[in-house]
């Protein structure tokens, strides 16, 4: 879960992403039956969603060497107003929301 500065709700820092991408790695890894799936359950809060699809893609792109625009690939059809747009870690109002 991300812990925010201010008004905030994400992205996650470096080293969240990177937990978070070596322990789907590590799951992957043990799996000893190849049609076993791996099921990621995230909180449906707009902040929450926002955030796993962050770290998923993150995982696409740092350990499947995926483009950004690979990674954005299985999200793509996701209706628009499900995601939020990550704004400056401040008390005020963002401009550019």
């Amino acid at each position: 879960q991300y812990v925010p500065f201010c008004a905030d709700f994400g992205p996650n820092n470096l080293g969240v992403v990177l937990h978070f991408c070596s322990s789907i790695k590590q799951l992957l890894q043990k799996q000893t039956n190849k049609k076993s799936e791996i099921v990621f359950v995230y909180n449906p809060q707009l902040e929450d969603f926002t955030n796993s699809i962050f770290l998923l893609g993150s995982f696409l792109c740092l350990y499947l060497d995926a483009t950004a625009d690979e990674a954005w690939e299985p999200f793509h059809q996701i209706k628009n107003g499900r995601f939020l747009d990550y704004r400056d870690a401040t008390w005020v109002k963002s401009t550019f929301d």
